[in-house]
């Protein structure tokens, strides 16, 4: 887990106040990231299969690795943490002592953790410190590594670091108190760095007994810059021995060793391969050469002429004034040319695998001025990517780059290997086949900087983004569920009883929430939602306008209760009570519950009535009395039993509700909600997640739920969606604490589910049932959640043309054009830039989206389908049991068959992240529920396996 930020805005790192819709972590922030560690199917899970398969690959069934698990920083300036130890208080971790027990109970909470999950193949060794710097100016920062550090080595743990290049304490992990570090240094991100930061940070390494971090990622594939970067890593793990010397810690991103692998292009593999060769110590460095002359301001060459590099090796130009240097590494060198009598100068090459870079180096008199500056000069191409699809004719040009008017000088070209790139007659060069050869140019006395160009077809051309319709359903990587959307500006109004809540909520209309009494018992809460036309950026303050209902008051949002006192009961069976449930439901019945006060503010204060007034958080705090099913009476007479507190905090769409429920007497909760929603506005679809895991969905006007808790015990909210209206979607996402009193559901039994819903249009979660909560006078019981209201445009999907070389790179979007064109009525263009189309879906069916590229006067014409609209329910039971069989079949078969099972496992693995990337649309599920159906039929026809 190297995330810096969990779902809930925290900073598992260091605060920074810069970092906008952060703050500094707290104990919400710390569970979430311990619980994904733990998570089913990834993480520790995933890698104990890996290992398990890896291990019977190389017949050793008793292989483990080490596994170092990361510990978030413990920040100062958390001043309210949460109650980690659970002595009932907030912790401020201003406290160093605080920040030390904090350390303490994380290490022992997840190393009891790990011990529960009895890994077979996972060996806990340590924990990672995951603040890359060190502040030694903020006190007792340094003491909190140092305590980690000391408590880890008493349990047999180690403590390991990786500062970035721009820590100020980078080299003295070991003196912080570290067991071990490895310096990123941070080239592959930085586009101004050059190979010396790496060889910076090996010196560093060396010097400190420490180790070097080896970055890398997808970009390397297409972009010449990334792949060079990644290769500086490598060459000089070479030339500065950290290879086989040090330890060496590797940043991969997430699928770029997986992309490699997998590629088409047989750079990128040859990149897999040299990863793998690098890791072994066995990698060897790509070298090429340097020729040329060192001449005067005429041309004439200069004898006894040095060139010295950075490393202090000196080569000594001939009578001729030539040199050549061999075995130059394949990245970009730098050397000090000079001569006694003569102005010094540094020059620049960049040197390519296998190949000879050519170049005069013009030394200038001394003591003359820039009037008399000698030549430099060089050889342009048409395209800032020096690679040629077959057939093709460049046009090169030649510059003085002392000259500042940059004029194009005369010159001729020659070519390394003609049969790749020959010279035509009138000086333009054409590719002739794969490969790669050395342009040359002479002008006039003097030879030009000469270039490599690579040859290789332009074949490959892909639309990505328009596998899946255009429709929400990818709600595992949805932002909502991540980074909920914000509202803004609210503007509020309070008019007797009513209090009107404003925000922006989509291009075309603000959202106004509005509390006031309803129900059959009257009590307080939220009332309405309704919509008032606004185009402009922000919410109006005009709340008098006109407006539509969204939503009325139908039902109950935080739940009744099944609640019944344990002594004088009057013998009513069980029943419902409070909420919107009155005596018998009859519409003049007498109420079971009441509100007994409510209290409003607006960032702290009460507001006036009647004034519209803007705030940022709007608290509604509200104390009914509820009757109990055995205490309740006809009449109205019934005997209150308990008092619950429900605390409304409105932020800009987002409805955060905490529930406090205190025993008047005692009591036994039978069966209870709390947290709960009424359909209505939002009754196209529901989807239930554990996290960002989506687990279950079903039409919203349907019986649905998430499963057991048995089942999925991790469940904590749902989603529910509205049909397209008027070009948008209404939303509500409705989340429970599951780290929080009743939310833990330590009072619901295996085989209820967490949240379901039901046919009449309303969704639950349950809290209690089955396993009654028997309560005390005056023992409180509490529970936490949030509603989030928010609207979404009309599904639109931006297309992106990609285009590449058989050697990895991609076309250079600036240097071509695009052709875009929508054909069919499903689907309409939204806009166009470049190599991006966007496009929305207008109606149901099928639209094929036409795109036409043009680099270097070549056209190429690609089309592809897009389904718009497929409103089936996604069926997924049975690709869900081909999983199962797929992972039956790879545990249980023996390891005679290990290059099967590999290919199975990789198969696997290939189409559930097709499938993750394209989206679980029924069309997309069928495919790959096909695919894997066929990838097992092959696996037991190998093996001649029955089913499981």
């Amino acid at each position: 887990m190297l995330t810096a930020y969990s779902p809930y805005k925290g900073s598992l790192g260091r605060y920074y106040d810069w970092a906008a819709g952060s703050r500094p972590g707290t104990l919400q922030d710390w569970k979430w990231a311990m619980d994904r560690v733990f998570e089913k199917g990834i993480q520790l899970d995933g890698l104990e299969a890996a290992v398990e398969q890896v291990s019977g690959d190389l017949k050793d069934p008793g292989k483990r690795v080490n596994v170092y698990l990361t510990l978030p920083f413990p920040d100062p300036q958390s001043k309210d943490f949460g109650d980690f130890d659970g002595d009932g208080t907030v912790k401020n971790l201003e406290s160093l002592d605080t920040r030390k027990a904090l350390i303490r109970w994380y290490v022992d909470t997840m190393t009891a953790r790990f011990e529960q999950q009895k890994y077979k193949h996972l060996r806990l060794s340590g924990f990672y410190w995951l603040q890359k710097d060190l502040d030694t100016t903020v006190a007792g920062e340094q003491e909190s590594v140092k305590y980690a550090s000391e408590y880890l080595r008493e349990r047999g743990l180690r403590l390991g670091w990786t500062p970035w290049f721009g820590a100020r304490e980078k080299g003295n992990g070991q003196r912080l108190g570290f067991d071990f570090s490895a310096i990123q240094p941070d080239h592959y991100s930085d586009e101004s760095s050059t190979m010396a930061r790496v060889e910076e940070t090996a010196d560093i390494a060396y010097a400190n007994e420490a180790g070097v971090e080896v970055e890398f990622d997808q970009r390397m594939i297409d972009l010449p810059r990334y792949r060079q970067a990644f290769y500086n890593y490598l060459i000089t793990g070479v030339k500065k021995q950290f290879m086989n010397d040090a330890l060496i810690a590797y940043y991969q991103d997430v699928y770029a060793l997986y992309d490699l692998y997998h590629s088409e292009f047989p750079a990128a593999k040859q990149m897999y391969k040299d990863i793998y060769k690098f890791a072994k110590g066995t990698f060897i460095a790509p070298t090429g050469n340097f020729a040329g002359r060192v001449v005067d301001g005429d041309g004439n060459g200069i004898a006894g002429a040095t060139l010295t590099d950075r490393g202090g090796t000196v080569v000594t130009t001939d009578v001729y004034g030539k040199f050549e240097i061999k075995e130059l590494y394949a990245t970009q060198n730098a050397f000090v040319v000079e001569k006694p009598g003569m102005q010094g100068r540094e020059v620049k090459v960049d040197i390519r695998d296998r190949q000879t870079v050519y170049r005069d180096i013009a030394l200038q008199n001394a003591g003359e001025g820039p009037d008399k500056a000698v030549p430099d000069y060089a050889i342009t191409l048409p395209s800032k990517l020096a690679t040629m699809d077959i057939g093709a004719v460049w046009s090169p040009g030649i510059i003085d780059r002392n000259d500042i008017a940059q004029k194009r000088a005369e010159a001729v070209f020659t070519s390394s290997d003609p049969g790749v790139i020959e010279v035509l007659p009138e000086g333009k060069i054409r590719s002739v086949q794969a490969g790669t050869a050395v342009l040359r140019a002479q002008v006039g006395p003097f030879e030009a900087e000469s270039v490599a160009v690579e040859v290789a077809p332009w074949t490959s051309h892909r639309l990505k983004g328009t596998e899946a319709p255009l429709q929400i359903n990818k709600g595992f990587d949805s932002p909502v569920l991540r980074d909920p959307l914000q509202g803004g500006t609210q503007y509020v109004v309070k008019e007797g009883s009513t209090v009107k809540i404003a925000h922006k909520y989509n291009s075309g209309n603000d959202l106004w929430m509005v509390f006031d009494h309803a129900g059959a018992n009257k009590l307080y809460g939220m009332k309405e939602w309704r919509l008032s036309p606004n185009v402009n950026k922000d919410a109006s303050p005009d709340l008098a306008r006109s407006s539509v209902m969204l939503w009325p008051d139908v039902s109950d949002w935080v739940g009744p209760y099944i609640v019944g006192a344990n002594q004088n009961g009057n013998g009513n069976g069980q029943d419902f009570t409070g909420g919107n449930h009155n005596y018998d439901g009859g519409e003049n019945s007498s109420a079971t519950g009441r509100t007994v006060q409510y209290n409003v503010w607006v960032d702290g204060k009460e507001p006036k009535d009647g004034k519209v007034i803007s705030g940022k958080k709007v608290k509604v705090e509200v104390v009914n009395r509820i009757q109990g099913f055995n205490t309740k009476e006809q009449d109205g007479s019934g005997r209150e039993i308990l008092q619950e507190t429900v605390t409304y905090e409105v932020e800009g769409g987002k409805v955060q509700v905490h529930t406090e429920i205190q025993p008047l007497e005692d009591i036994t909760l039978y069966r209870y909600y709390g947290l709960q929603s009424v359909n209505g506005a939002w009754n196209h679809e529901i989807r239930y997640y554990a996290g960002e895991t989506e687990v279950a969905r079903g039409e919203a006007g349907k019986y649905s739920d998430s499963g057991m808790k048995s089942e999925h015990p991790d469940v904590d909210k749902y989603w529910l969606s509205s049909a397209v209206q008027d070009g948008s979607q209404h939303q509500l996402l409705v989340s429970l604490d599951r780290h929080y009193g009743l939310g833990q559901l330590q009072y619901l039994a295996d085989d209820q589910p967490v949240a379901f819903t039901q046919a009449y249009g309303k969704s639950y979660f349950l809290q209690v049932f089955n396993k009654s909560a028997v309560l005390k006078k005056g023992a409180k019981v509490a529970w936490r959640g949030q509603y989030h209201f928010f609207s979404t445009p009309v599904q639109e999907r931006t297309i992106k043309l990609l285009s590449n070389f058989g050697n990895g790179y991609a076309v250079p979007e600036e240097e071509a054009s695009y052709q875009w064109e929508v054909i069919g009525d499903a689907a309409q263009k939204v806009s166009e830039s470049g190599s991006r189309i966007r496009i929305k879906g207008v109606k149901e069916g099928t639209a094929t989206i036409k795109a036409i590229i043009t680099y270097n006067g070549k056209p190429q014409t690609l089309e592809s389908t897009v389904q718009v609209g497929d409103n089936r329910q996604v069926d997924t039971s049975e690709l869900q049991q081909l999983l199962d069989e797929a992972k039956m079949l790879l545990q249980q078969t023996g390891n005679e068959y290990r290059k099967e099972k590999g290919h199975l496992a990789e198969a696997s693995i290939h189409i559930m992240r097709k499938l993750k990337q394209e989206g679980f649309t029924q069309a997309n599920v069928d495919e790959a529920t096909a695919q894997l159906k066929e990838a097992i039929a092959i696996f037991k026809k190998a093996t001649q396996t029955t089913a499981p």
